[in-house]
């Protein structure tokens, strides 16, 4: 009898260590409850003390939406004292800090943020062993502003966006993957534009058999420099995914940009096509059809020496001749449109003329650059009627002795051409 005693009576001591195990955890919890209270997000100290050995003091934070949460944490005379941040149920933990050597007159702050979903979540502090003391805790939210679905973490959960949206998503401590799909109805030119916020991130694209057609690593983002990526291709008819994902622990928005890539068919140049020698003219190009995906143009000069473009249409000219101003549009279309401008000679100066006694006449003036040549003209009619015209090389110098002519008053004008 004896021997069929002693298992009992283990069985009975193990009956009651699990009995008691079961109340303490019990009364452990009642009183976390008991302790919990609300911490408003609104960035101000609530002060809070510790004055029992063993003793904890629990806040309750809500966010209204997924976005970012900020918890600070002031220790004074506690001494050594621990907090922790956790989900509301409190069986996953985000943050455990231990914060000793604090003082009454020399306190330690710190500071602790996260990216987190919707919902509650609870902040527990308390002492380290036997130290007790005071406290400050305080709490405050960014929203994400996000419009992704809370679901899109598969391929068959993934959310449908049309092309021609867009839709800023959130990745967070416990959202760690967001699906998208796009429906394809026939063969076209697909652009999607990735704005990375997030410090490391990739994008990957699946087509309907779920295999990976792309994959890129956009990496040194952040909130406030956000990284452009930019995926174009000529896509078959058919459904395809867009997969993002963090690289490490990374959190933070993005936004995702689906466009049908409209390209340029042709470009049509206005302005004036004549000009002065020395003086600008404002080109214009209007893209055909008008409402390009991308709009960007580049313009170039065929002859610098005659005429120089910049990147607004402004052409500058420097010397007489003819040039060819292109425009040509970077949208991958290999569209571009050639402008020929002339460039007329400027207006010379009036010329120096002296008619010597032997019946010659003598006519000099100042060249230009870039011309062909010079036209005089001399004649004793003030309107230059029955006038003489005399046609030189710019190469020749820049007077001539005219023969032939009698002894009166020359009227002459010079031109180059």
């Amino acid at each position: 009898m004896r021997r069929s005693e002693k298992p009992l009576k283990r069985i009975l001591a193990c009956v009651i260590l699990c009995m008691s195990w079961i109340f303490f955890v019990t009364t452990r919890t009642e009183a976390a409850t008991i302790n919990s209270v609300p911490l408003a997000t609104d960035d101000v100290w609530v002060s809070g003390s510790i004055n029992t050995s063993g003793e904890q003091d629990f806040y309750t934070v809500h966010m209204p939406s997924d976005g970012w949460l900020t918890v600070g944490y002031q220790a004074f005379d506690i001494g050594d004292s621990y907090i922790e941040i956790k989900n509301n149920d409190m069986t996953k933990q985000y943050k455990r800090d231990n914060v000793y050597t604090s003082s009454a007159t020399s306190p330690i702050t710190r500071s602790y943020e996260f990216a987190l979903e919707q919902g509650d979540y609870t902040i527990c502090i308390y002492g380290c062993g036997s130290h007790v003391g005071e406290y400050r805790v305080k709490a405050s939210f960014k929203p994400a502003e996000n419009n992704e679905s809370s679901s899109n973490d598969t391929f068959d959960t993934a959310m449908e966006i049309g092309l021609g949206s867009q839709v800023t998503g959130f990745l967070s401590i416990d959202d760690r993957i967001d699906f998208y799909k796009i429906n394809v109805p026939y063969k076209k030119m697909v652009r999607l534009v990735y704005t990375a916020r997030i410090p490391d991130s990739y994008i990957e694209i699946w087509n309907s058999e779920y295999v990976r057609i792309y994959n890129e690593n956009i990496y040194t983002a952040a909130e406030d420099k956000p990284i452009v990526h930019v995926f174009e291709q000529m896509l078959e008819p058919g459904t395809y995914y867009i997969k993002i994902l963090p690289c490490g622990g990374n959190t933070g928005r993005y936004t995702l940009l689906s466009q049908e890539k409209i390209v340029t068919k042709s470009i049509k140049i206005s302005g004036k096509n004549k000009v002065v020698a020395g003086k600008t003219v404002q080109l214009k190009a209007s893209l055909n059809p008008a409402n390009v995906t991308d709009p960007t143009i580049e313009w170039s000069s065929g002859n610098t020496g005659i005429a120089t473009v910049d990147q607004n249409g402004k052409v500058k000219t420097y010397r007489a001749g003819r040039v060819n101003i292109t425009v040509s549009a970077k949208d991958g279309s290999n569209t571009s449109k050639v402008f020929s401008l002339i460039v007329t000679p400027k207006k010379m100066d009036k010329p120096y003329a002296y008619n010597y006694y032997k019946k010659r006449l003598y006519v000099s003036w100042q060249t230009q650059s870039g011309v062909n040549g010079y036209q005089v003209q001399y004649s004793t009619k003030k309107n230059f009627s029955k006038a003489t015209t005399k046609k030189i090389s710019a190469s020749s110098s820049s007077y001539r002795y005219f023969s032939g002519v009698k002894k009166a008053k020359y009227y002459v004008r010079c031109k180059s051409w």
